[in-house]
């Protein structure tokens, strides 16, 4: 039960993350140079997601910088990103 509690509380925040994400970018545009690790990998998971049903938007299909590659941050934010998308699935 306390495990179903913490991970509805962790949805909650992880979603108001994405939705924060994803409203700074509502002109459609990833400044790759300024957007945190972190941000890039909610960023691409999530275009990842979109791209099973084709629906990826040009802004989102991206290379992860040089500087984000094998950082722990990026791998977060994907594992996040992943981990909200599984529970929703699993509803």
């Amino acid at each position: 039960m306390k495990k179903r509690l913490l991970a509805g509380i962790m949805t909650i925040i992880l979603i108001g993350g994405i939705t924060f994400v994803n409203n700074s970018y509502s002109k459609n545009t990833v400044d790759l140079k300024t957007t945190s690790c972190y941000e890039i990998g909610v960023l691409y998971a999530t275009c990842a997601i979109l791209a099973i049903s084709g629906d990826c938007p040009p802004h989102l299909n991206f290379v992860i910088p040089k500087r984000c590659r094998n950082n722990p941050e990026t791998k977060r934010g994907i594992q996040d990103t992943l981990a909200v998308n599984r529970f929703f699935k699993e509803d």
